[in-house]
């Protein structure tokens, strides 16, 4: 999963990187529902009162299934995500609103690494950390 992500255009990989923790959320949250019937209610279809990423994440930081820190690295890349899926050109992290949104990304790894760290390598880093945190 990862070496595909990394070969992937920045627009694929934040796009990616969005649904693969959304559907983390998903798991989360019907793992914790009493009801898989009516938590795939709330979490499919149209109308689901938990079927964004936005509702998916708050939902689990509300219930306690995420810490506050990982709800901020979730919105933070969610917010990356929406530059790059709310327009229909191809765009990269060096885009002057995406790369300042990577600039303000929590850093987890090696603190000399972040001072010249890409935008794209700041995402990847945090996507990472996501992926290890909340995947299988």
């Amino acid at each position: 999963m990862i070496e595909q992500f990394k070969a992937e255009s920045d627009r694929a990989a934040a796009l990616l990187a969005a649904s693969y923790l959304d559907e983390c959320l998903k798991r989360r949250l019907l793992d914790h529902f009493s009801s898989r019937k009516t938590g795939l209610e709330l979490l499919d279809g149209p109308l689901a009162p938990l079927g964004s990423f936005s509702a998916r994440s708050k939902a689990c930081h509300a219930l306690g299934l995420i810490d506050g820190q990982t709800y901020r690295d979730l919105n933070s890349l969610r917010n990356i995500r929406n530059e790059f899926g709310h327009s229909w050109k191809e765009g990269d992290f060096d885009m002057p609103r995406v790369a300042k949104l990577c600039r303000k990304l929590t850093w987890h790894g090696d603190p000399e690494a972040q001072a010249w760290a890409t935008p794209r390598e700041r995402f990847n880093q945090l996507a990472f950390q996501l992926f290890d945190a909340l995947g299988d």
